[in-house]
């Protein structure tokens, strides 16, 4: 991974933030180490939120979603989401498709 490619790494997961860090050490021809630091939480994690899909963001019966996105790993990830939240969840690779 070159020096240009290592500081984008994470450009599609900035609007998602941690409070942790991450630190690539890329060596272009010789391989590259990802070391994510993450913060430590002290405490217990409530039944709700232990899974991420609380009762209030479950579709309500024949609730559909539209997932538009180029990245095919992401919007498998955000459909598959939706999908256990109950939504039909639709994945289409751009706003045309989108529109059709």
């Amino acid at each position: 991974m070159s020096p240009q490619v290592a500081l984008r790494a994470f450009d599609p997961f900035l609007a998602t933030p941690s409070d942790g860090r991450a630190r690539i050490d890329a060596q272009p021809g010789c391989g590259t180490t990802v070391k994510l630091y993450l913060p430590h939480h002290h405490g217990v994690v409530p039944p709700e939120t232990a899974t991420g899909l609380s009762e209030l963001n479950r579709a309500e019966r024949g609730d559909t979603a539209l997932v538009v996105g180029d990245e095919p790993v992401v919007r498998d990830l955000i459909g598959g989401i939706l999908d256990d939240l109950g939504y039909t969840a639709s994945r289409v690779a751009d706003a045309g498709a989108g529109l059709d």
